[in-house]
């Protein structure tokens, strides 16, 4: 459920876009968007997950993206300490 907290209604249009101010007091209006509705309160019911980040993430491990840039870190990593070795025996 949500609730009017700060003012005097809660606004959106009937076509489910959002109107230019969520909270708003007034009647009815017609615009180019659909109806605006408005109400003190609404049950609203919540929207169903959308996993898209998780289905990215299983895609990119089993491509085995993510075993190739390990193996890269790991290359960039061991060179740079060789380097820093050799550097610093030089000194």
């Amino acid at each position: 459920m949500i609730k009017v907290k700060k003012a005097k209604a809660l606004a959106w249009n009937s076509s489910g876009y959002p109107t230019s101010g969520a909270l708003v007091g007034g009647g009815g209006q017609t615009g180019s968007r659909g109806t605006k509705a408005f109400a003190r309160k609404v049950n609203h019911p919540g929207t169903k997950a959308q996993p898209y980040l998780e289905n990215a993430l299983d895609r990119y491990l089993s491509s085995g993206g993510f075993t190739r840039a390990k193996t890269a870190l790991a290359s960039e990593v061991k060179s740079k300490v060789i380097s820093d070795i050799k550097k610093a025996f030089k000194s």
